[in-house]
């Protein structure tokens, strides 16, 4: 699984074949089952929430989701509301 072989050896083209080879992805992939690896190999692979909000000023590398976050609900509010707007006005 994740394009690992029996002896934990990288192999091309076995997962994840939307994402370009490169030693970062092997490397996420070989050591996925690592805990100071998984929330790398998770932000890279993993599905994605149904909504993503993130505080660009505290969190610039984007590495925490505020959404659902009760000091945020204004901002999350304002922002689905004009998603929908930009939804409708382009069918």
């Amino acid at each position: 699984m994740f394009g690992l072989g029996k002896k934990g050896k990288y192999i091309k083209d076995a997962a994840y074949s939307d994402v370009d080879d490169s030693p970062s992805k092997a490397f996420l992939i070989e050591h996925h089952n690592d805990e100071n690896i998984k929330p790398y190999f998770d932000l890279a692979y993993a599905k994605r929430p149904e909504v993503e909000l993130y505080d660009l000023k505290k969190d610039p590398f984007c590495m925490t989701n505020v959404a659902g976050k009760r000091e945020y609900a204004d901002v999350e509010k304002e922002m689905k509301k004009a998603l929908m707007k930009e939804l409708r006005k382009s069918k």
